[in-house]
């Protein structure tokens, strides 16, 4: 549905629209209540989380399904930093990330990620999150700072 703002500027909404009966004390059919809720951002949403499903369902390696899932992250939730981490059974973890800002071009994108392998116990927020099955909130600001590699993980 084209949805003209004042500023001249035309939009695309979409809505999800309900009609229910209003009825009188005995029962007849006075009026109908029509109600209308904006659904533009839930239903962007979905098409994205349907493209990513695509894009998912299109690759054949550990490594496209790092790339995909990352670059969906990024653009999807605005991040800064997003990781991606693949326990080794056991034998500690594999990790790897993708920082708002670094320059990714076609090219990029072909290469295999950087993965980095940790031990199991490490530190790491998401490790500790993917250990426990729990969220994990840390509030003093540098969750990283124990386990930053380089100077992106230090200042997030």
């Amino acid at each position: 549905f084209p949805l003209h703002r004042r500023s001249g500027a035309v939009e695309h909404a979409v809505f999800t629209r309900g009609y229910s009966p209003v009825r009188d004390g005995a029962g007849r059919t006075v009026g109908v209540l029509a109600v209308a809720a904006e659904t533009s951002q839930v239903t962007q949403q979905l098409q994205s989380l349907g493209d990513f499903a695509a894009a998912l369902a299109g690759t054949l390696t550990l490594d496209d399904v790092a790339r995909v899932a990352l670059r969906y992250a990024i653009t999807s939730f605005d991040a800064d930093r997003v990781a991606f981490a693949v326990d080794e059974g056991g034998g500690g973890w594999r990790t790897v990330r993708r920082v708002r800002g670094e320059l990714t071009d076609e090219a990029d994108e072909r290469l295999p990620p950087l993965w980095r392998r940790t031990p199991p116990d490490w530190a790491d927020p998401l490790v500790v999150a993917a250990r426990s099955g729990l969220p994990h909130v840390t509030d003093d600001g540098q969750p990283l700072r124990e386990t930053a590699v380089d100077r992106h993980d230090q200042k997030i």
